[in-house]
Formats: C-alpha cells, structure tokens, sequence
C-alpha cells in the first residue's frame, strides 16, 4: 500500500474544508433549535382575573393556544400586581375535567348524553314557551351571578353606570322584559344587597374608601385579611405603617382584628345601635361641621331628635359594648376627620347577613361621609361616579333624611 505524502497546503485546504462543514451543520442544527425554542417561549397577555368580583389585574402566559399560569400584574392600578389563591388557581379552574363545556341531557336511565347546541336551545324555547301558554311568563324566574352594575337598586342606574359596564346584564333584563318576568335576581341579596342599596339612597352611590391614607379607620364586621381583596388588606396594613388607627368591631377575633389597634367585641347584629350611639355622641357634642349642616342639609333637627334617646348608655346594654369605649371612638373619630372612615364592609354588618342589615346599612354612609363628622365626600371617600354624586348633593338641598 503505498503512502500517500501530504504537503503543507494540502493539509490545510482539506482540515480547513472539514472544520467548515461541522460547523456549518452545527449552525444548520442550531438554528432549528433556536426556532423551535421561539416557539416555545409564552406570550404575556394582560388581562383580569375573572374568578371573583375584584377583578384583579393579571398576566397570562399564553403557548400555543394553551393558558399556562396567570400572575399578578403590577402596572394593574388596584391591585398592583397581588392576587389571591383563587386568582392563581383560575388555571385549574378553565382546564377542570369536570368542566362542562357543551349540553348535556338526562337520558331514560337518568345518565346524561351529549346534545347539540341547537337541539338543547331549540328544547329549551320549547319548553319556556309551554310554562308561558300555562302558568303565564311571570313563572320563570331567572337566578345568574350577579353583574358589576348591580350596586344600584333601578334599573336606569345600574345601566349608566361608567364605573360597572357589563353586557350580561342588559342581556338578561332584554331577555327577561321580553319575556314577561320581572323575576331576575341574583345571589347579591344574599350578600351585599343591602349595603348597596343603603348608600344609593343614602350618599348617592357606593363610596370607595382609600384607605391607605386614612388616620383613623373602623371596620365593622370588615375581614381584609381573609378576603378576596388582596390590595386592600395592602392598604389597610400600609395605612397602619404610617400611623392611622384601626379599630375592628367584630363578633369574632380575625386575622384582621389582630392586625387591629383595637379590637371591640360586638354582640352579633347590634352594630346599628351603636353607630346610633357614636352619632349621639357626635351631635350633641357638636363635634359636627356646623356650617356645612347649615349650608347643605334639611332635616338635620329630625335626626337630633331622633338620636336624643340613642345614647351610649342605651347602646351598651344592646351592644355589649361599655358605654364609656363608644363614647370615646364617636370622639376619636370625628377629632380625625376628614381623613377618617367607615369601612363600606361586605357581608358583614349591613350586607344582608342580619334580619335588621338594611335597617343598620343607612346608618353607615352618614357616620363617615357626611354632616356628623363634615364633608359629604371626606378624601378618605370617592363617590363611585359623578352623575351620582349630583343625584347625592340634591338630595340633601331639597328633600332630607326620609
């Protein structure tokens, strides 16, 4: 075999080839990985979280069509990038096996068989229009997840509302008006109905309170720290941070009536009389905004004789709350103003949990936001929108407490 003899310059043209070669695959190779790799990278997507009602900003990490995790949002203006674990968990809850995601119909044996979308709606008309020819249309009664607009008690106001926009809504009464029912409700009475209700009629809208630059703050049956609302409890323990005063009045020691100052025991249901008792102390103390009641109200003698007999005295035996302690928040509270407050709360107090929560619910928005402590939008309190903030302000120029 004979022995080939290499020159200098034929082995580096034939090394130089090679090398080029590998690493022209290897490139080739890379490439295809980089791609595939590009591929995979999530795509950020912000939106809200639609799990409960506080609507969190979040971003989604969309691949492929596939939703991967959801996370907070910090350019979100309210809940500044926090969210609670339901929030987190909203994956679990789209890709749930258990997940209906078409009609089923109960069959003879009593399981359930898939049906089409247009037989299960063509049976469905069928059978609401057989109810309608033999019971009359006000048989049907709707129940459905309360929309955002359901924080007034008409319908004209609700459907206004910039701050709530929800089409479900305006679909559900077209619905419901042409069919002939007024029966749609919502699981709201069993929850906040009251509340709301109380502060339309009473400051014109739902109050939104900022906490974070409160002083002085009450919270009546108010649980930030096991809620939903996880930017709040932020707040409330911000405001804490920079020296504001909280006093939780709760049958119960909570998480956030720990975090609390001051703890007051309640009897359950009886918050009413002393937010009666407190407006006692306030009016009779004067410790009121004369010149605003003067300038702005009707009927403010109605109510100090309304109040004459509520007295911290009376309230304690109803209570359980020491006269003297009710005495002392009433002066403590309105020493503060105007950035002080009443938390709006949520299922507590007067949001419908109590046979009296409508009855105790009026007596929330004045305490805070109105001629017993002086403004009728301290800073510590926004109203929701400006339209009801005019219905508000004409209200207490012309007809008064009712």
């Amino acid at each position: 075999m004979s022995k080939r003899r290499w020159t200098r310059r034929q082995f580096l043209q034939v090394a130089g080839a090679t090398a080029a070669a590998a690493i022209g695959g290897r490139l080739a190779s890379g490439g295809e990985k980089l791609a595939t790799a590009k591929e995979e990278v999530p795509r950020l997507s912000p939106t809200v979280c639609g799990v409960c009602d506080a609507r969190c900003g979040v971003v989604a990490y969309v691949r492929a069509g596939k939703l991967l995790k959801l996370e907070g949002n910090y350019r979100h203006s309210h809940s500044l990038g926090r969210i609670c674990p339901r929030g987190s968990a909203g994956v679990k809850l789209l890709y749930d096996p258990d997940r209906l995601k078409y009609p089923l119909k109960s069959g003879a044996d009593g399981r359930f068989e898939r049906i089409t979308w247009e037989q299960a709606f063509k049976e469905i008309a069928e059978r609401l229009q057989a109810i309608k020819e033999h019971y009359g249309p006000r048989a049907l009664a709707w129940l459905r997840h309360h929309p955002f607009t359901v924080l007034y008690p008409s319908e004209e106001a609700s459907l206004s509302s910039p701050l709530y926009p929800d089409l479900a809504d305006a679909w559900d009464r077209q619905f419901m008006r042409t069919f002939g029912s007024p029966n749609l409700f919502s699981h709201i009475s069993l929850g906040r109905a009251a509340r709301n209700v109380a502060a339309f009629y009473t400051v014109g809208s739902l109050p939104v309170f900022d906490l974070e630059n409160s002083r002085y703050i009450l919270l009546f049956g108010r649980n930030h720290a096991e809620g939903m609302f996880v930017a709040d409890t932020r707040a409330l323990l911000t405001a804490k941070s920079r020296g504001a005063h909280i006093v939780a009045v709760d049958p119960r020691l909570t998480n956030t009536a720990a975090q609390a100052h001051e703890w007051i025991p309640i009897k359950s249901g009886t918050d009413g009389a002393m937010l009666l008792a407190m407006m006692n102390v306030i009016v009779e103390e004067k410790l009121y905004d004369s010149d605003f009641v003067g300038r702005h109200t009707t009927g403010f003698q109605q109510l100090k004789e309304l109040l004459a007999d509520k007295t911290p005295g009376w309230a304690s035996h109803i209570t359980d709350v020491p006269a003297d302690t009710i005495r002392r928040i009433a002066r403590e509270l309105a020493m503060a103003r105007p950035a002080c407050g009443v938390d709006p709360g949520w299922h507590g107090a007067w949001g419908s949990l109590y046979s009296n929560s409508f009855q105790t619910a009026p007596g929330w928005p004045p305490l805070p936001a109105s001629p017993c402590v002086g403004e009728l939008y301290s800073p510590c309190y926004a109203p929701g929108d400006d339209q009801a903030g005019r219905r508000c302000r004409r209200w207490l120029l012309s007809s008064g407490p009712a």
